[in-house]
Order: structure tokens, then sequence, then C-alpha cells
């Protein structure tokens, strides 16, 4: 093969590539679902944000993702005990998921995935395949690496997310 072959193969191959994404569409997605999860968290905590136990703001914030480019979304910001806990999108063009929010303070940080519904775990084999293909996704925590395993999100392990962050 020479070297003009091997352009014209990876033209061709970034050509099929860039139009079968609709870029805008899965942003305005992704976005649906940043507010989403912010929604089902703030649901969680309503009682504590009632008594003034703890405030939350939101600020804007700007991400830039290959393909798709610079976008605004907003980051949630969580006031308790004299702590600032971030939720944080980081994106939504990502390997073996559809997208990623971290939760951080100065004590430490937990990643949420939205992952395919059934996913226990990252898997490299045929992770674009299931990206392209799955209807049905679903936020779920990620447990550092070595050994990545997807824990179920739900108000529970969300409480015990926060308590890590805050290093209690």
């Amino acid at each position: 093969m020479s070297k003009k072959d091997l352009e014209n193969f990876l033209n061709q191959d970034m050509e099929n590539t860039q139009a079968n994404v609709d870029w805008l569409s899965q942003r305005n997605e992704w976005l649906r679902y940043i507010e989403l999860f912010y929604d089902r968290v703030l649901k969680w905590l309503v009682h504590y944000i009632e008594q003034g136990k703890i405030q939350v703001t939101r600020r804007n914030i700007t991400l830039n993702e290959d393909n798709i480019g610079s976008y605004c979304t907003e980051k949630l910001i969580l006031k308790l005990a004299n702590k600032e806990v971030s939720l944080t999108p980081i994106g939504t063009v990502l390997i073996g998921s559809k997208g990623r929010i971290d939760m951080s303070s100065s004590a430490g940080e937990v990643k949420f995935v939205l992952v395919e519904k059934d996913s226990k775990g990252p898997s490299m084999q045929e992770a674009n395949e299931k990206l392209a293909n799955s209807l049905e996704w679903k936020w779920k925590i990620s447990t550092s690496p070595p050994s990545i395993q997807f824990i179920e999100l739900n108000e529970e392990s969300f409480s015990d997310a926060l308590l890590e962050v805050l290093n209690v």
C-alpha cells in the first residue's frame, strides 16, 4: 500500500465516521442528561435544602469537545457543613460511556458515568457498537482504577458518595 492509498483510506474513514454522527443532536441529548441528573440529585436533597442545611447554586461553564466544539452548560454547587461540593460535567465524547459528571471537593472526588443500563463495568469489546446502538442509558457511580466497576446510582449510594467526597 502506498502513502497515497493510506491517505485515501484515512480520508474515507473520517468522512464515514463524521457522516454517521449528528454531533448537534448528541450535544443536545447530553445537555438533557445533565439536567435530568441534577433534577434527580436535587430531589434526593430537597429535605435538606428546604431546611437550609444545603445551599445550591449553579455556575455557567464552557466545555470543549472534539467534533462538538465549545458549548455552555452548568455545574451544580452544593454548600453544606462549611464545605463546597461541585458537580461538574466532563463531557460526552468519551470511550465506553455516553457522559461523565465528577463530584468533587477539596477532600475527594467521585465519578458518575452515563452507561448502558445493564453495564457492570467498562468493556472495551464492542464499546463503540454498544454506544451507537444502546437505547437505554443509566447514571452509575464508577469506582477507581485499576478494577473499575459501576455501582447503581440511587439516593443511598449518592449519599455515600457525597460523604466520601466530604471525607466523612
